[in-house]
């Protein structure tokens, strides 16, 4: 996790959040078992509730 708090930022940046945008332009380049890949150790990464979107993602394999 990346806090950016020390630049006055309320923010945070959670590796699943990394690993789930690279999923997604994988699938959006066409290259699905690479992205679902990457859904598949995001979802392993999950923090917080927003995190849930990961496994909407993987049960509609990104549609």
């Amino acid at each position: 996790m990346i806090d950016y708090a020390q630049l006055g930022l309320l923010f945070k940046l959670y590796s699943c959040e990394v690993l789930f945008n690279r999923g997604l332009c994988y699938i959006y380049l066409q290259q699905k078992d690479a992205g679902m890949q990457d859904l598949s150790y995001a979802v392993k990464e999950k923090v917080v509730e927003d995190h849930n979107v990961i496994d909407e993602a993987i049960k509609e394999e990104a549609e």
